[in-house]
């Protein structure tokens, strides 16, 4: 939460740099002023800000990959949940890995109606 927060903050103060350099042409920084009245290091300083509000904004937004709340194991048909398991191995075959829940229904759709019946 804390790293998300982080990038928010990084993204928003990038794109305030780029906005400061290339429109009001200076920058602010420590009591002293950057002039940048240069045009080629205005367009340059502008768009590596911008690029660089654009990474931070881009890390803000990623998601952490899913992972399953309950796995099953295909041989001994045992479910688990996956926070107890040690890299998604099965407790009792130990070199099987287990499947996310939804998914091995999928794959194993018959198993789902003999449990409804």
């Amino acid at each position: 939460m804390k790293n998300r927060i982080l990038f928010i903050f990084l993204s928003i103060s990038m794109f305030y740099m780029t906005y400061k350099i290339i429109v009001a042409k200076i920058f602010p920084m420590r009591g002293m002023i950057a002039d940048f009245s240069s045009p080629f290091l205005r367009i340059f300083a502008g768009v590596l800000f911008f690029v660089l509000g654009i990474l931070f904004l881009f890390l803000f937004f990623k998601r952490k990959p899913k992972t399953p709340q309950y796995t099953k194991c295909p041989n001994c048909k045992e479910v688990f949940n996956y926070n107890e398991l040690k890299d998604g191995k099965c407790k009792n075959c130990k070199d099987v890995d287990t499947i996310d829940l939804d998914e091995y229904f999928k794959k194993y759709p018959d198993e789902l109606e003999e449990k409804e019946e």
